[in-house]
């Protein structure tokens, strides 16, 4: 990272692990830590403890930190979430990151401090002028029932974290599902079946989906009457980055999200946020017209207690809703709020975008709304991330079929 030893505060507290081993601190220092992507995204000042242990890992937040964000963490979802004045934040983990840290770890125990301490203390002895004798140890050469017993569990859990493969529909590598390898062959080859005669409530791309109609669903800005409307300053973008976002107006053009508008009141501009593809997504800067909304107090739900509530649970699918805030339209007379800039020219959305301040609100709101026969039973919905969720095995194509159905 580039930071000295020079910018360590001295620490005269040292660590004491659960075997009591002391491991001493080089010292302490503050960084701000961020999480999340724009404009769902919370920055802290987080102070960490430095200490000089090989491990496969750079940095661990404690429950301080995560208290700190208020984040909510899912380790089944290698996930957190974690509220902003924007909406629901969210870090997602790499899974395939994940596995090789913990492989890591178990097949280089020695790096731990607990086991260097315990291989100090098996090693001879000696003092000046005199040569002392170290007595063999059986447990030098030799794991104990409970040593084994540990490194079987350790085996176990590594080989438990399951990969997944794909199904492709239509003989289309773009167009394909992800199922565990674990199922065996007879539920795996009735799944496959199912999805592909339910292949028509996928979408994958704007065209295949029709929206919410109006008369069931409508986003409302709410703007305060007292709130004077904000123009910003255009801000300017190189070459690369202006050709990313006139191919991605063009594109919203193209499937009616967006639309040309002229002398709008109300002007954003746009943040290209870089995704974990490599590739760029485009935002708008919506910050000062969140500032005038007043929050839509609807309730979402408890992370936690989602999570409960699939404990026992045999067999789970998860359902992403594809582009699904845009499927709700937004209220006509809403619409040139959300103008933006570009080189190209103004333009405002006509469906609710991502970072709207009550976006997420509103979205539950319907979702609750579609599967409200089934959420609690064998569904769980968090805005746009929905389970299907099955007690058993046996029982979990009628429950994806409920869920599809709704």
């Amino acid at each position: 990272m580039g930071i000295g030893s020079s910018k360590l505060i001295p620490v005269n507290t040292p660590l004491t692990s659960f075997s009591g081993d002391i491991v001493e601190p080089l010292g302490e220092i503050s960084l701000p830590v961020s999480l999340g992507t724009y404009p769902q995204r919370a920055t802290k000042f987080i102070k960490f403890l430095v200490v000089d242990s090989p491990s496969a890992y750079n940095m661990i937040l404690g429950r301080p930190s995560l208290n700190m964000f208020r984040a909510v963490a899912s380790t089944y979802h290698l996930k957190i979430k974690f509220p902003t004045p924007d909406g629901v934040g969210e870090e997602i983990g790499d899974r395939r990151q994940a596995r090789e840290c913990y492989a890591n770890t178990l097949k280089n125990p020695g790096n731990t401090p607990r086991l260097k301490a315990e291989k100090q203390k098996r090693m001879p002895q000696t003092t000046p002028g005199k040569h002392q004798e170290q007595t063999p140890h059986r447990e030098s050469t030799t794991k104990s029932p409970e040593e084994n017993k540990r490194r079987k569990i350790e085996q176990e859990r590594m080989e438990a974290i399951e990969e997944v493969k794909m199904i492709e529909f239509f003989g289309d590598p773009s167009k394909a599902v992800k199922i565990g390898t674990s199922l065996d062959s007879s539920f795996e080859r009735n799944l496959t079946d199912f999805l592909r005669e339910h292949s028509d409530v996928f979408a994958w791309e704007a065209s295949d989906m029709q929206g919410v109609s109006p008369e069931i669903m409508v986003h409302k800005l709410n703007v305060h009457p007292e709130a004077r409307p904000v123009k910003q300053k255009k801000r300017a973008f190189g070459v690369d980055r202006n050709r990313i976002i006139k191919e991605e107006v063009e594109k919203l053009l193209k499937i009616n999200y967006i639309r040309p508008v002229q002398y709008p009141e109300w002007l954003a501009n746009v943040v290209l946020v870089p995704k974990n593809n490599g590739k760029w997504r485009m935002c708008i800067d919506f910050t000062d017209l969140n500032r005038a909304c007043p929050k839509d107090s609807f309730p979402l739900p408890r992370i936690d207690a989602m999570i409960d509530s699939t404990s026992g649970c045999e067999l789970m699918s998860f359902l992403d809703a594809f582009q699904g805030y845009n499927q709700i339209r937004l209220a006509p007379e809403d619409q040139e709020k959300t103008s933006f800039v570009t080189e190209q020219g103004t333009y405002c959305y006509t469906v609710m975008p991502f970072g709207l301040k009550n976006a997420g609100a509103t979205y539950q709101r319907l979702v609750n709304s579609m599967f409200q026969k089934q959420i609690g039973k064998n569904m769980e919905v968090y805005i746009d991330d929905m389970l299907v969720k099955s007690q058993k095995k046996e029982h979990h194509i009628n429950d994806l079929t409920s869920a599809l159905k709704s």
